[in-house]
């Protein structure tokens, strides 16, 4: 993913303010090792590292950063948030957002192919029913 759809799915799926050099030191490596960048400053020490920086909001935008670049979270993933959740987006308060977030991510969770069923798609899917109580009223 580029700089700006990270800054996009920031936005988007975590309905906070994106931090765009953040994005730009965790891809700086991209232009001379590909792919490879991948293997530095995409861990839990380079979350901490956007934490000490942005506080949780940083925290959270490095880790969703990371996920998008392995593929647990795609760009169709963001684009259909977008369209889903335009409607919504002027009357969320920040909590709001942050189950917003949390919800997509769950929905997310409990369809993937790979934990039909298991103890963890079941939690996401209870989780994402309860929040669209919370949100919708």
């Amino acid at each position: 993913m580029r700089n700006q759809e990270h800054c996009l799915a920031t936005k988007v799926l975590l309905g906070q303010k994106a931090h765009p050099g953040l994005h730009a030191h965790m891809d700086e490596l991209s232009k001379t090792l590909g792919w490879g960048h991948r293997l530095r400053r995409h861990d839990g020490q380079m979350v901490e590292q956007a934490g000490s920086l942005y506080g949780e909001d940083g925290e959270r935008e490095a880790a969703l950063h990371i996920a998008c670049d392995m593929g647990v979270i795609t760009k169709e993933d963001i684009e259909m948030s977008q369209l889903l959740l335009q409607p919504f987006i002027p009357r969320l308060t920040p909590m709001g957002k942050y189950l917003r977030g949390i919800l997509i991510w769950s929905k997310h969770v409990s369809g993937l192919p790979s934990l039909r069923g298991s103890p963890l798609a079941t939690s996401a899917e209870q989780l994402s029913k309860h929040i669209e109580m919370v949100l919708v009223g």
